[in-house]
């Protein structure tokens, strides 16, 4: 086992972090190796030292600068959360780092301890390994809230094989840019540049602190450094080595939030090929947005579903028989579980009277469905039971057979979608409207759309698809995916992809779902016009 031949390496030297007197008891609790897909375990060479930290981007990650400072090299461990199951982890070296140019380290305390590794590969993304949402605003304590640290350390001074939840309470006074909290349970010394996560987004990392009884610890706020999270990235990550005359252009024209959604989109550029003008929507499906648009009249869109996948990832669908939902295809591909939302306005209202909830009982994705291209973007999936038919739940009209080549050029339609309705940093499904929008837009010239998407390395709009042009900054984006398109209250398209910077008016590309009727009819139980 090589994994259990580093782990007793790592005991002997932990990093050293700011803690002063001896540490008390921990019932820091275990977590399961799929829970938290995006912490990292570093191994500083040639010291040997351990920490943590967290992945932020298909090739980056977020630590603290003490854990990097003056290292050669770092072996960075992902997908690993228990350190004795190696199958699914991928261990890469790195030289190359980002420390922040204020970072000092005083005998009690660090100032700006905030740093970046840039790995030597690029990771391709899934339900092991996976990026953590970052907090987009400097944190603001309002209340008392609970929230919780990620780490091997235990409180004996020992290592433990599967990663620790160690429960902490945020406390009201602190340092300028940094976060304070008090717990039982840790960190301790070992933790260092480990997440603390508060409502599922990493809002610090893991700095110094006191062992003691209730003992105080001491976090970076990730909020306070998004701008110089954001520009490391453009000029240091292996990913983003493009021209500094582009660099300079985009740094010159657009805010740091605009520079800071680029990081985002670039960082797909390995998954999604060379084209960096497309960012598919198949890669975070939970970032759903309509731009540009207002909200519907309750209810005025009764075929309109939301999908909760995996219990932490959204997209939209729709219904078209009491048994069956019509969704993207890249949505389908990722789904583990999947809870289907009928009859809903206010999407974050569960407690609303009208809306249902069903779970999935079958996805059945296109057989020629492409990842890679996003071909054939279409998926069914199957209700547990039949969805109860009222004013509020209805399924959609398909299109008719003799629809079939139809292009619906210059025609005006609507997509609708409970997504974000602005651009903003590091997106959580917390960003996206309470309400059902809508956004009326008119169907594009498809060659024209093919040449904002395709080039030599890839062809992404086809004659299957349905592009709308963006035109006065209206459409849809990533992960408004598998919501409906509708033409005079018929489902004529699915959202399939688009630009990950939704205020560019951007092409917005849709399955034309005409082309697929023989399809949906074999594989569920609605009958075609």
């Amino acid at each position: 086992m090589c994994l259990l031949l580093v782990i007793v390496t790592l005991v002997t030297l932990l990093l050293p972090l700011h803690f002063t007197t001896t540490p008390s008891p921990t019932t820091a609790t275990t977590t399961a190796v799929s829970n938290y897909p995006y912490v990292a375990f570093l191994q500083n060479s040639p010291t040997n030292a351990w920490c943590a930290g967290t992945l932020i981007s298909n090739d980056t990650v977020l630590t603290a600068a003490h854990c990097i400072y003056g290292a050669n090299t770092l072996s960075v461990l992902l997908g690993a959360n228990d350190l004795t199951e190696d199958s699914n982890a991928v261990k890469l070296r790195s030289s190359e780092f980002a420390i922040h140019e204020n970072y000092t380290n005083t005998t009690n305390s660090y100032m700006h301890d905030i740093g970046l590794i840039f790995l030597s590969q690029s990771i391709m993304l899934n339900d092991k390994i996976d990026t953590v949402p970052l907090s987009n605003s400097p944190f603001f304590y309002t209340t008392e809230k609970t929230c919780y640290v990620l780490g091997w350390k235990t409180s004996d001074n020992n290592f433990s094989e599967t990663l620790l939840e160690k429960i902490v309470t945020l406390r009201e006074e602190c340092d300028p840019f940094k976060i304070c909290a008090f717990g039982e349970n840790g960190p301790f010394e070992g933790d260092s540049g480990g997440p603390l996560i508060c409502e599922s987004m990493q809002i610090g990392i893991v700095s110094g602190g006191t062992v003691e009884d209730n003992q105080l610890s001491i976090y970076v706020d990730v909020g306070s450094y998004n701008d110089w999270i954001s520009e490391q990235i453009l000029q240091n990550s292996p990913t983003f080595k493009i021209s500094t005359l582009i660099v300079s252009s985009l740094l010159t024209k657009m805010s740091k939030e605009a520079i800071l959604l680029i990081v985002l989109a670039l960082s797909h550029y390995s998954v999604c090929g060379s084209n960096l003008e497309l960012i598919q929507a198949h890669i975070e499906p939970s970032k759903v947005r309509i731009i540009g648009g207002d909200e519907v009249v309750p209810h005025s869109v009764p075929y309109q579903v939301g999908l909760r996948i995996n219990g932490n990832a959204f997209c939209g669908g729709a219904l078209i028989s009491p048994n069956y939902v019509l969704t993207a295809g890249h949505c389908g591909e990722v789904i583990r579980s999947v809870e289907v939302i009928l009859g809903a306005h206010n999407i974050s209202n569960p407690s609303e009277d009208t809306q249902v909830t069903i779970t999935g009982s079958k996805i059945t994705n296109h057989e020629k469905y492409d990842s890679a291209t996003l071909r054939n973007d279409i998926c069914l999936i199957q209700l547990s039971e039949p969805a109860p038919i009222n004013d509020n739940i209805q399924a959609a009209k398909l299109p008719p057979s003799s629809d079939s080549g139809k292009s619906y050029f210059d025609e005006t339609v609507t997509a609708t979608g409970w997504g974000l309705y602005k651009d903003v940093p590091f997106p959580t499904t917390r960003d996206m409207s309470d309400v059902l929008l809508k956004v009326e837009v008119q169907v594009s010239n498809l060659t024209e759309c093919g040449m904002f998407y395709n080039d030599d390395d890839g062809t992404y709009v086809v004659d299957t698809n349905l592009c709308t042009s963006g035109y006065r900054n209206k459409g849809t984006c990533n992960g408004d995916s598998g919501g409906p398109l509708s033409l005079d209250g018929v489902l004529i398209g699915l959202t399939s992809f688009g630009t990950d910077l939704c205020e560019m008016c951007s092409p917005s590309v849709y399955t034309r779902v005409v082309d697929y009727l023989d399809w949906i009819a074999q594989n569920s139980d609605v009958h075609i016009d």
